[in-house]
């Protein structure tokens, strides 16, 4: 006799292909007795089945059709993951640092504050004062160069780069825009206002008083009085720190013992250079 087998388990058995040329089929339920057949054998068992065999067997095949639906998620959920991660690096991978210098055709000057925008991806970034800019993009993609008073310039990145990295000089042209001239005058004619101005009459404290702030010791007086500029300040910053660097490690010297800068004075006043300046 074969051996037993669980009818549970041959209820849910696949069996092989005939060999006896019999035809293969499932277990049959006949009330509380399984048939089984088994072909490759050539034996027919008969086995008692549990009262509670069907149901059994309903929950295992409910339970195996869940952990099949989940098997199959789970798969596919690491498939998209896989190919999102794999697109990311070939994405990652193909960028470059687009830097270069943005200058005038004209003076060959560098232009600050120039837009430059990636039309790929709405991204860009502005020049600084030297007229350097620096941006992330990709092979192929279309920049455009724009700014006040220039005329606006486009320009593709190649698509075949054998580095990460790809610098340009990009020269912009003036655009100049020419208005019409517009004299207003107080009179509605020339010859009105030629009238008026020779029938003008200025007093005589205006003169004066243009005479006097015009005088040397006024304009003198004036220009002490003002504060520096940017330049005049920026020399004299930089005439510190050159001072400064001068003397850099040890103290400076105290010009009160100077033996040269007194022998000069000394000099001076026998010359008599203190009365002549008096």
């Amino acid at each position: 006799m074969p051996p037993f087998r669980d009818p549970r388990e041959q209820a849910n058995l696949r069996y092989p292909p005939n060999l006896d040329g019999c035809s293969v089929r499932k277990p049959a339920h006949h009330g509380r007795f399984l048939f089984l057949r088994e072909p490759w054998i050539g034996r027919i068992g008969l086995a008692e089945l549990p009262r509670s065999g069907k149901k059994n067997a309903g929950r295992q095949a409910w339970i195996s059709r869940i952990l099949a639906s989940v098997f199959r998620i789970f798969s596919i959920t690491l498939l998209l993951l896989f190919s999102a991660s794999l697109a990311g690096q070939t994405n990652r991978s193909s960028l470059i640092q687009f830097s270069g210098v943005v200058m005038s055709s004209d003076s060959l000057r560098a232009i600050p504050y120039v837009t430059v925008y990636n039309l790929r991806n709405g991204r860009g970034s502005i020049t600084n004062f030297q007229g350097f800019f620096s941006l992330v993009a990709e092979p192929g993609d279309s920049i455009q160069f724009s700014c006040v008073g220039f005329k606006t310039r486009g320009y593709r990145i190649p698509t075949k780069l054998e580095a990460n990295r790809y610098s340009i000089v990009q020269l912009l042209t003036t655009d100049t825009i020419h208005l019409a001239a517009t004299i207003i005058y107080p009179w509605p004619t020339r010859e009105e206002f030629k009238d008026a101005f020779l029938a003008l009459e200025v007093p005589d404290d205006y003169m004066d008083r243009a005479r006097a702030n015009l005088e040397r010791e006024r304009l003198r007086e004036m220009g002490l009085m003002l504060p520096m500029d940017g330049n005049e300040a920026n020399d004299f910053f930089f005439r510190q720190e050159a001072r400064k660097y001068y003397w850099a490690g040890q103290p400076p010297p105290i010009q009160l013992f100077n033996v040269f800068a007194w022998q000069e004075f000394i000099q001076a006043w026998k010359r008599g250079d203190f009365k002549k300046n008096r």
